[in-house]
């Protein structure tokens, strides 16, 4: 059984913009509100084509899904096992691939471990995925041959960062628990300070309380590392907040410990020389560090934002970041700005963000670099609020791009953002019935169920006959695992908050008795999937929220 530690999940990786580490577009009732239309066609613009959709060279010789052989040659050679969790259709991955894994110093690395690359629709891949703890793409895991974790490696570092992550791996097999124990004790030599300043700890599921067990080591890492190791100090710092302001403890000590970490973080933004190289933790703090920082230090909130519109500005220009980590920072810009200043966003600055964009996407061209672009570009835009510059990008991808129900996905959500329903769910069920993979169809299947009960929740007919397709995706063994039973548990809820309205019992009746044939055909030995495959509608049963 793999070592694995309980983490609070933050939006502090690579996979931010896509709603936990590799999902599939935010619901946008939960992201932003706009006006409906009554238009349902779609705008377009007369972009440029890229020529060829980005090829997957990168990990090409790696081991796929083979994870008992990678392991059985990590004992043979005594290597460590590098694990990489991702999906086809992931941009985040495709960032990862085009702009780490095909570098050269990172090539050379790679020789001295087991590459092993496991995709989430892989056979057993989900089941896979609870015995070492991950749920979001990309993760990436560096594990010894007992399958004890050294460090999960997020996305989204300076490009130099990760040879040298590898390096402290490949050099110091302690597991990642024991150099935590270390910082309570405030004993942390210069590679330690390294690998807890650059561990993903954003890529793990969490209780409150071990949140805040965490928070407070890191804190403590922070104070131990800032002597010697200023920048790795600023990234405990970044991290330790990043859980804190997500608590909701209001005692007098839990109030002005979150403000202490609130200041640190004001007071690093502040140092240019430090914020910019630790770019890409702060840019993913977000909304609620903004809010905890208005609450805890409204004075200093025009400073804050200065520095914050500085740093990220810096980090847009900064050739060691990838292209679509140059669109998220300032994306990140603009989050502040729409957080901190009641005038929101300048108009010079959303200008300056459009030619970002134009700017972005003609240099990566038709390259491996296109597809994170492309999120960004996305995302960015929609910080905006420009929803049909938008929506006219994710258009002009469906011809190229080797998933292109993972922008129909994208054009459903900017459809449903202009209010656009028809068209939006005319692509959800588009989007799932062009999608493959097991986990990935029933992904996509979820996502096309609640726009109806959403966005057309008295069409009751269209409702069930949709669930019950979705629901088919599960039938055999294997299949209720991970993201598969997060995604099962989200029907769950969606529906029973429908069927609260007098009437809909029929359908609930209808696709508990579907479920039911699913779970007789569920193997006795999978007892945790049994388990969630019936609790599904139970009657008296309630998946916590």
């Amino acid at each position: 059984m793999t070592q694995r530690r309980q983490l609070l999940p933050l939006s502090f990786v690579i996979a931010a913009a896509c709603a936990a580490c590799g999902e599939s577009p935010p619901s946008p009732a939960e992201t932003a509100s706009f006006a409906p239309q009554t238009d349902d066609a779609a705008p377009s613009a007369a972009l440029p084509k890229p020529t060829r959709a980005p090829s997957r060279d990168a990990i090409a010789g790696w081991l796929r899904g083979e994870i008992d052989a990678a392991f059985a040659t990590a004992h043979a050679e005594s290597k460590p096992v590098l694990l990489y969790w991702g999906a086809e259709w992931c941009p985040y991955c495709a960032d990862l691939e085009a702009h780490v894994f095909s570098r050269d110093d990172v090539a050379r690395k790679l020789s001295l471990l087991v590459p092993v690359y496991l995709d989430g629709d892989d056979a057993g891949a989900q089941r896979w995925a609870e015995i070492f703890g991950v749920a979001g793409y990309p993760t990436v895991l560096a594990l010894a041959p007992d399958r004890t974790e050294l460090a999960r490696i997020a996305g989204g570092m300076p490009l130099e960062v990760y040879a040298e992550m590898l390096d402290l791996v490949l050099g110091d097999v302690r597991p990642l628990d024991d150099v935590l124990a270390a910082a309570r004790s405030a004993r942390l030599s210069e590679n330690d300070c390294r690998r807890l300043a650059y561990n993903g700890w954003g890529l793990e599921d969490a209780s409150d309380e071990r949140a805040l067990e965490l928070a407070a080591a890191l804190e403590k890492a922070a104070d131990a590392c800032a002597g010697h190791m200023p920048v790795e100090s600023a990234r405990l710092t970044v991290a330790a907040a990043a859980f804190a302001v997500q608590s909701t403890a209001e005692s007098p000590d839990a109030i002005a410990w979150q403000r202490r970490l609130v200041r640190g973080v004001r007071e690093i933004v502040t140092d240019p020389e430090r914020s910019v190289a630790i770019a890409d933790a702060l840019r993913e703090l977000g909304d609620e560090y903004f809010s905890a920082a208005k609450t805890l230090e409204p004075e200093h909130t025009r400073d804050l934002l200065e520095a914050w519109t500085h740093t990220m500005d810096e980090a847009a220009r900064d050739a060691r970041f990838s292209p679509g980590d140059r669109l998220a920072a300032l994306r990140s810009k603009m989050q502040a700005f729409s957080a901190l200043d009641p005038t929101g966003v300048p108009a010079s600055l959303a200008a300056d963000a459009r030619r970002a964009v134009d700017e972005t996407l003609g240099e990566v061209g038709a390259s491996p670099a296109r597809r994170g672009a492309v999120n960004g570009a996305i995302n960015l835009l929609v910080a905006l609020g420009d929803i049909e510059s938008a929506y006219a990008i994710a258009e002009n991808e469906l011809a190229s791009s080797r998933t292109p129900y993972y922008h129909m996905a994208d054009l459903a959500w900017l459809d449903e953002m202009m209010g656009r329903y028809g068209a939006a769910i005319a692509w959800l069920e588009r989007a799932y019935r062009a999608s493959s993979g097991p986990a990935t169809r029933f992904q996509w299947g979820v996502n096309w169920v609640r726009g109806l009960l959403r966005m057309f929740p008295e069409d009751e007919a269209a409702i069930r006959d949709a669930a019950l397709d979705v629901l088919g995706e599960l039938e055999g063994p294997d299949k209720i695992y991970r993201r598969t039973r997060a995604r099962l548990e989200t029907l769950d809820e969606s529906l029973r908050e429908w069927a609260a309205e007098p009437g809909r019992d029929d359908t609930l009746d209808a696709l508990r008795r579907r479920m039911s044939s699913i779970c007789d055909g569920i193997p006795e030995h999978e007892n945790d999937a049994l388990a969630s495959c019936k609790a599904f509608l139970a009657v008296g049963a309630q998946h916590d929220a």
